[in-house]
């Protein structure tokens, strides 16, 4: 995967079948005995440098059914896109994201696509 740093990234990892978090309920997350630790390394092109990054997330700092809010906003008058760093670290509600994806699948519901599900975490 080529990142180009000209605006901010958001890591997801999609909740399907495979992922050991399928069976859960937000509740059953936010109570469980775990740490998930996250690392992103890359090569910065111009200097051939590598850099990493680190961090970890205990179940209480996940917050279920939320994401970050978009960044990049349209300057109307300038009609120009323009990153609002202000909203950083700001997050918002997705609707209907507090249900067990296992519970989704099971119902083989038709309108389901999993290559579009809205749910995991950030």
């Amino acid at each position: 995967m080529i990142l180009a740093g000209i605006e901010p990234i958001t890591v997801k990892h999609l909740i399907d079948d495979q992922s050991p978090l399928f069976a859960m309920t937000p509740d059953e997350l936010h109570n469980a005995d775990f740490e998930l630790i996250m690392i992103v390394e890359g090569i910065v092109e111009a200097t051939g440098m590598t850099f990493q990054a680190r961090t970890s997330f205990l179940p209480n700092e996940i917050l279920w059914g939320y994401r970050f809010r978009s960044m990049v906003i349209l300057n109307e008058k300038i009609g120009k896109y323009e990153i609002q760093y202000k909203l950083f670290d700001e997050i918002e509600s997705i609707d209907g994201i507090n249900f067990k994806v296992m519970e989704i699948d099971d119902d083989n519901n038709d309108n389901y696509d999993s290559s579009r599900n809205h749910s995991g975490f950030i």
